[in-house]
């Protein structure tokens, strides 16, 4: 099976697919929404379990190393 490519280039420069999956994945999760795996995503619908949401502030504090929390132990 072929993987889907959807690489992007602008003035600002070149993103590959997986980079721009990756990193809109990383903002959408900042608040805008919950990302989560497919059995994290199951185990929500099955058990009404609401999905982890984070904020802005404490992701731009994790990526600085200025919070040590569970998510950042998770990621580790």
């Amino acid at each position: 099976m072929r993987r889907a490519r959807c690489p992007t280039a602008t003035q600002a420069g070149l993103a590959s697919a997986e980079d721009i999956h990756r990193v809109f994945s990383v903002v959408l999760q900042s608040r805008c929404a919950a990302v989560m795996s497919a059995r994290e995503w199951v185990h929500s619908v099955n058990t009404g379990a609401a999905p982890v949401r984070d904020n802005i502030y404490k992701s731009n504090q994790r990526a600085r190393g200025l919070l040590k929390d569970e998510v950042m132990r998770q990621v580790a």
